[in-house]
């Protein structure tokens, strides 16, 4: 994980190592409180709907295609 081998590195804790990103010009990939509806992950049809491109990979993978 980023985050341990970063304290392990420089013996600074998480929030230092997203401060040196942003110092950087780096923007998170991901939102920590995604502000998106919630939905059932275990539908099929809204997976396929929302996740195009991952749910066409699990169903090639699995021999569903």
């Amino acid at each position: 994980m980023a985050g341990k081998a970063w304290e392990q590195a420089t013996g600074k804790d998480w929030g230092a190592l997203y401060a040196a990103l942003e110092a950087r010009g780096h923007v998170l990939g991901s939102l920590p409180n995604p502000t998106d509806e919630e939905w059932d992950l275990d539908d099929e049809q809204e997976s396929a709907r929302r996740l195009p491109s991952t749910n066409r990979y699990i169903r090639e993978l699995h021999g569903r295609a």
